[in-house]
């Protein structure tokens, strides 16, 4: 059985800025996916880990760096995509923000919902909120991810979202993407009332974030 703790804390690293010991996290996944069949997502790693052992390892900087930094459709930060630059953006740093230090995940130099940060939620959450959390919030943002990289074919971090979504899409189950932007902005919020909410839009976000805020 697939070891969802671990294998998202460890992807969680490699969308940050790259280091020289990553490939050691990466041999760390592939170990654990090989044992459950997800050959998609392990040859697109082994890609990853070949590029880590690059003689020069400023190309991977450099690669990082273009890929999700210097490309606004490509940015890691989760909110962004889904609720650009309203308000709900506020809304959804904010109870991240709360849900990490509930979690005791400590923050980066990142915001609370860089890519980075989600997954190390996600690897924290039961599975019926991981579920939501996954299919709601992340897929949705990687997918808008996904259509803004560019060297789709050969860059190694592109694959790597592709590998992500493939793998999230397996552990969950997840069949379809939502295409509209979630209705509710709490991370946390339970399988149930999540359901309830996307179904109803009724006031349960305002009346949980005015007591956050």
């Amino acid at each position: 059985m697939l070891d969802t703790t671990k294998i998202f804390t460890n992807f969680s690293f490699l969308f940050t800025y790259p280091e020289t010991h990553f490939d050691e996290i990466i041999k760390q996944v592939l170990n654990e996916l090989v044992l459950v069949g997800q050959s998609e997502v392990v040859e697109t790693l082994n890609r990853l880990h070949d590029f880590f052992k690059s003689p020069k390892f400023s190309d991977v900087e450099e690669t990082f760096t273009r890929t999700f930094d210097m490309n606004p459709a490509c940015c890691l930060e989760v909110g962004w995509h889904l609720f650009g630059e309203d308000y709900k953006r506020g809304e959804f740093l904010v109870l991240m923000r709360q849900s990490l230090a509930e979690e005791r995940i400590p923050e980066s130099t990142e915001l609370p919902d860089h890519l980075s940060h989600c997954l190390q939620l996600l690897a924290k959450l039961e599975d019926e909120d991981g579920y939501e959390f996954a299919r709601v919030f992340i897929l949705p943002a990687l997918e808008k991810i996904q259509h803004g990289c560019k060297d789709k074919v050969t860059n190694p971090y592109t694959q790597l979202v592709d590998a992500l979504m493939v793998l999230l899409k397996s552990v969950y189950e997840i069949k379809e993407i939502p295409s509209s932007s979630p209705k509710h902005t709490d991370p946390k919020l339970n399988f149930q009332e999540s359901f309830h909410l996307q179904n109803t839009g009724n006031g349960v976000l305002n009346n949980h974030s005015e007591k956050m805020l």
